[in-house]
């Protein structure tokens, strides 16, 4: 498998109330064709916001984003257009992202005929029906509108709506935190599904550790708008290095009471808008030393594969 996808240094800067919100900062990430990456942290460090803008639906502050070998970032309106075709997206809110006044089958038919493809109205139809019956809905579920459907429905229409255009790339935005425990499932498999069956590749956000270890290869751990470990999803689980993984992975619930394990409490909560010039998380780190304040600490390997942005690793 080939690099489908590169950031390098990947950045979106806001202005707060005469701060400046680094959302994303130098993020640089790779992904393989067909690959699962899981990228995850706390609400608001700057998940959503990398994915919409390797998309460009929302423009970077500075940085490349490098797609089938070619500079997104430089793209104009008609080569955006070609890559919005080969990069879909999956959103949070299943009922926000589909618009009421279409029935759920001309939601389909409609990105078909944005991209071209199709000869006519009765092929558009055939192929989106080939496309519901792949997310196990039928001809019938066509006609109606979203509110007529259940919250695990409606993200399959949201699949149906990414998978269409056969994408080389889907951006899973936290695609089942709203659903049902058991919902939840039966979408993370459907996905895996078509994965298998049509080889796409998968940034899948998300702040669940535990969906992401079903579905992922890799794992991202971002902080404040960082990436701060990046490990094979076993290496990973099994050898957490950075103090806010081993946090994040020691709030997984486990089913067995008669295992225990010592939760570590992180004091304080994120502020986006409150860290100096040195390791992001040295306010809320236990480890935390003098240099922690002072500079911030780069990506470094550990092992084949792992590495780590930490000063005491």
């Amino acid at each position: 498998m080939g690099k489908l996808l590169c950031t390098k240094d990947l950045c979106k800067y806001y202005e707060k109330s005469k701060n400046v919100v680094k959302a994303v900062d130098c993020v640089s990430i790779e992904l393989d064709e067909g690959e699962t990456l899981g990228l995850v942290g706390e609400s608001g460090c700057g998940k959503s916001t990398t994915g919409r803008t390797i998309l460009r639906l929302i423009e970077p502050t500075s940085g490349s984003v490098t797609f089938d070998g070619k500079d997104v970032t430089t793209f104009n309106k008609n080569e955006l257009l070609e890559y919005r075709r080969n990069a879909q997206i999956i959103f949070q809110d299943c009922y926000a992202s589909l618009s009421p006044r279409f029935k759920a089958g001309n939601l389909i038919t409609e990105a078909l005929e944005i991209h071209g493809i199709g000869d006519n109205k009765n092929d558009r139809w055939a192929i989106a029906k080939k496309v519901f019956e792949d997310v196990s809905l039928t001809e019938d579920h066509m006609n109606k509108y979203p509110h007529e459907f259940s919250g695990g429905q409606r993200q399959r229409i949201g699949i149906a709506r990414a998978i269409c255009l056969n994408p080389k790339m889907i951006i899973c935005d936290e695609p089942v935190s709203a659903l049902d425990v058991s919902v939840q499932a039966q979408i993370i498999n459907l996905m895996q599904k078509i994965q298998r069956d049509l080889g796409i590749a998968y940034i899948f956000i998300s702040h669940d550790l535990s969906v992401v270890k079903h579905i992922s290869d890799r794992i991202a751990v971002m902080y404040l708008g960082r990436i701060v470990e990046m490990a094979p999803k076993k290496e990973f689980y099994d050898n957490p290095v950075h103090p806010y993984s081993k946090a994040l992975l020691s709030a997984i619930p486990i089913p067995d009471p008669t295992i225990k394990r010592e939760k570590i409490i992180i004091p304080t909560e994120l502020n986006a808008t409150q860290y100096g010039d040195g390791c992001r998380f040295c306010q809320r780190c236990w480890k935390a030393k003098e240099i922690c304040k002072e500079a911030t600490p780069e990506l470094q390997e550990v092992s084949p594969g792992h590495t780590v942005a930490c000063h005491f690793m």
